[in-house]
């Protein structure tokens, strides 16, 4: 699953992912909250970082996937938070900071 766009409402973060792929080489679009996708990332980042702490030495190939879905994971989750979340939160903080005056 890979991130595509973002559609942001005032109201509510949803981004579409692209997932899988078809006949045609497309993957099928999904729309998804936001916030609920970057839990979902702490959760796996964890899992991932659990998985490596696991591993010994003599894992080393193992190693080097884990660390590398490890950085990918987390530019996905920074991209979301950097393009998507914080832009919407301070678009909403500006708008309540609005209605008291």
């Amino acid at each position: 699953m890979g991130f595509m766009s973002s559609t942001l409402p005032a109201s509510s973060l949803t981004i579409q992912l692209e997932e899988g792929s078809n006949a045609q080489g497309k993957g099928r679009a999904v729309q998804k909250d936001a916030i609920a996708l970057l839990k979902e990332d702490h959760v796996k980042v964890r899992g991932l970082l659990d998985e490596l702490e696991k591993t010994t030495e003599k894992a080393k190939s193992r190693r080097e996937e884990l660390l590398q879905e490890i950085e990918r994971e987390l530019k996905i989750h920074t991209t979301i938070e950097e393009q998507i979340f914080y832009p919407a939160f301070r678009e909403a903080a500006e708008k309540k900071d609005d209605r008291k005056l």
